[in-house]
C-alpha cells in the first residue's frame, strides 16, 4: 500500500502546477506584462510630449505670427522633471517644417496586444507596431483631447 502523504502530496503538486499554468494563459507573463505597460507609459510620454510640441508652436503664434515648431536639441527639455532620468536615446524628434515634426520611440509590443490588456486606451493616431516607430504629426491637427488614457491631463476613453 502507498503512502497516502505522498499521493495528498503529489496531488497537490499537480494542482498547484496546473493554477500556475492557468495564470500564465489567462494574465500572461510577468515579462510580457511589464513590457506592455512600458509601452503605455512610453506612449503617454510620446502624447505629453507631442501636445508640448503643439502648445509652444501655437503660443509662438499668439501675436499675430504665424504657427512655427521651434528647434529642440532633444526631447528631454520637453517633458517634465519626473522623466529628466530616461535614457537620451528613448525618443527622437525630428522637425519636419514649421508645421510637422517627427517623434520616434520603440515599443515592445504591437499596440494590439496592449488594447488586449488595458482596452482602447489610445486615439486610432497612436496606434504602433512592435520595434523602432516613427509618429509624423501635424501641430494644427493635435488637440488635448487626443492624450492617452492615463496621462496628465486626459479627457475620457476612445472609441474604436
Amino acid at each position: 500500500m502507498k503512502n497516502p502523504n505522498r499521493i495528498a502530496g503529489i496531488a497537490l503538486s499537480v494542482v498547484v502546477i496546473a493554477v500556475v499554468g492557468v495564470a500564465f494563459v489567462v494574465i500572461g507573463s510577468p515579462v510580457k506584462n511589464r513590457g506592455l505597460n512600458l509601452d503605455r507609459h512610453t506612449l503617454i510620454d510620446v502624447t505629453d510630449i507631442a501636445l508640448k510640441i503643439a502648445e509652444d508652436a501655437k503660443n509662438a503664434a499668439k501675436g499675430g505670427g504665424a504657427i512655427a515648431i521651434q528647434n529642440y536639441p532633444s526631447w528631454s527639455g520637453l517633458v517634465s522633471a519626473a522623466h529628466a532620468t530616461l535614457p537620451a536615446d528613448r525618443f527622437t524628434y525630428r522637425k519636419i517644417s514649421a508645421v510637422e515634426f517627427e517623434i520616434c520611440t520603440t515599443f515592445n509590443y504591437d499596440y494590439e496586444e496592449a488594447k488586449a490588456k488595458f482596452g482602447n486606451f489610445a486615439h486610432p493616431m497612436w496606434v504602433y507596431k512592435a520595434g523602432r516607430h516613427c509618429f509624423r504629426l501635424n501641430v494644427t491637427k493635435l488637440k488635448d483631447e487626443l492624450r492617452v488614457y492615463g496621462s496628465s491631463s486626459f479627457y475620457g476613453f476612445f472609441d474604436d
